[in-house]
């Protein structure tokens, strides 16, 4: 049976507790259209007592996250999905492409102190534009590293044969090692994921094709409860 029937799309859902409820603990659940606008309540933070509500909402710039903010009227927006399967996703222009083996892009910001990212895989589609890039086999190929080019790689693909693509084009990489997605954690923790080229330059100085690359990962904290 549906919770909302015929209300087409639910952007948001407020949960509180039932002033009508014989159980202190059941949770009343509310669909609504609107963008509710409260502080960031993180994962195990205890709400304040000027908090009297909490709504957890899609992440509008990853459908695959979900928000958790208070009705208090701030105006900050992070993620609580620690632990989950997160993505976030860039777009590398072609001039950047052109540079990619010796300026990295960042991927996936850093996670904060005592943490680490987890690589999952990554899913590249490249958007053709009018003019391709000249990518010979002996050229670079795409590397997913820690930090910057003497980080560690934990993914990568073959370039030759799709960022020259004269059309559009879909690869997708994952963990090199799914037994081990990092060999080293101490030396990956709090380390940005990048992205770069582990050879020569992508060559074509009108190519104009756009990477947009969508990083799938986990935000491990290296401090464990018991």
């Amino acid at each position: 049976m549906s919770l909302f029937p015929s209300i087409g799309r639910i952007y948001s859902m407020l949960f509180k507790t039932s002033g009508t409820s014989e159980r202190d603990a059941e949770v009343a659940v509310f669909a609504g259209t609107g963008d509710p606008s409260g502080t960031l309540v993180p994962g195990g933070q205890a709400m304040a007592s000027t908090q009297t509500a909490l709504n957890l909402k899609q992440d509008a710039s990853d459908s695959s996250d979900l928000l958790w903010f208070t009705t208090d009227g701030g105006t900050t927006w992070a993620s609580i999905n620690e632990g989950g399967i997160q993505s976030a996703t860039v777009s590398i222009t072609a001039t950047e492409l052109r540079a990619i083996e010796t300026t990295p892009i960042e991927l996936v910001a850093t996670p904060g102190a005592g943490k680490w990212l987890e690589f999952i895989s990554a899913h590249f589609f490249l958007d053709f534009g009018t003019i391709a890039f000249d990518d010979a086999a002996a050229d670079g190929n795409l590397d997913v590293t820690y930090t910057n080019l003497a980080g560690e790689s934990v993914g990568g693909l073959e370039a030759d044969g799709f960022i020259d693509a004269v059309a559009d084009a879909h690869k997708i990489t994952k963990n090199a090692d799914v037994l081990e997605p990092c060999a080293d954690i101490a030396t990956a923790t709090n380390k940005a994921l990048v992205l770069s080229n582990d050879g020569a330059a992508f060559t074509g100085a009108t190519a104009d094709s756009v990477l947009l690359v969508r990083t799938f990962y986990r935000v491990h904290d290296l401090t464990i409860a018991v």
